[in-house]
């Protein structure tokens, strides 16, 4: 089975497609670098400065500095974590290629040129149904939260912000064109340890990821695809977490762990 995946760079990216190569040789990785442009210095300052960024630039500064070092944070943890402080890496013997985005003509047609079977998407941008139509089997995409209740992005902040723990986790669904709607082929919660920090969610969800991406491609080598329809659940957006809703959210979590302890 010819397998692709519709990514981004990072350590738990890394870590999680060396984990599966493991098990199951992958054709190809695609590599967005679309996203990287959005978190440049200067496309920040941008947004900061626009007409709809200065209505509320304290409050986005803020949220620019929470966000940065969280995401420090995140990497260093992540990189003692995968590859024991070494620099992340992608084995050598698995084919990558940079694509700006996967919605492009030329991206587009770079992955039909792959003739996947299976493509898994983990963090990437929306894809349009035209990318979703090219794998024989489908796509299945990874999200780090509990389907159908926590659908959409910055799924963590908000979890942490309605006290919904029980919701922390991922799932694997198919890939559809409404945001994280296909139905759920597996998932699993994750229970909160003393030793916790907001920034070692997205580790110990990658842990996860990888046990339950394994059994999804089993079930699609089987030719046995078990999947539910998703009923309900609410879908959250990334771009609508103020500052104060992650600082609440941040509190929430540092109580819930206290009494961890």
């Amino acid at each position: 089975m010819r397998i692709i995946f519709l990514t981004s760079e990072s350590p738990h990216h890394f870590y999680l497609i060396n984990e599966i190569h493991k098990e199951f040789p992958i054709t190809k990785i695609f590599f967005q670098t679309r996203h990287l442009e959005h978190r440049s210095f200067t496309n920040r300052i941008k947004r900061l400065l626009s007409k709809k960024g200065l209505k509320t630039l304290p409050s986005n500064i803020l949220k620019e500095i929470i966000l940065g070092r969280l995401r420090r944070k995140q990497y260093d943890y992540e990189v003692r974590a995968f590859f024991q402080g070494q620099k992340p890496f992608l084995k050598p013997e698995i084919p990558f290629e940079h694509v700006r985005s996967f919605n492009s003509e030329s991206g587009i047609e770079r992955i039909r040129k792959s003739e996947p079977d299976l493509a898994v998407v983990f963090g990437t941008d929306i894809l349009k149904e035209s990318v979703i139509r090219i794998p024989k089997l489908g796509i299945v995409n990874i999200h780090r939260a509990i389907l159908p209740e926590y659908r959409g992005g910055g799924t963590d902040w908000w979890i942490c912000y309605n006290k919904d723990f029980e919701y922390l986790g991922c799932s694997i669904h198919h890939l559809v064109p409404d945001l994280d709607a296909g139905g759920i082929i597996v998932k699993r919660r994750y229970e909160l340890s003393p030793d916790d920090g907001i920034y070692t969610l997205r580790y110990k969800t990658t842990l996860i990821s990888v046990e339950l991406l394994k059994e999804t491609i089993r079930q699609f080598e089987a030719g046995c695809v078990n999947s539910e329809p998703q009923v309900g659940g609410t879908l959250w957006r990334s771009k609508d977490l103020t500052v104060f809703k992650m600082l609440k959210a941040y509190k929430s979590f540092k109580r819930k762990i206290g009494m961890l302890r």
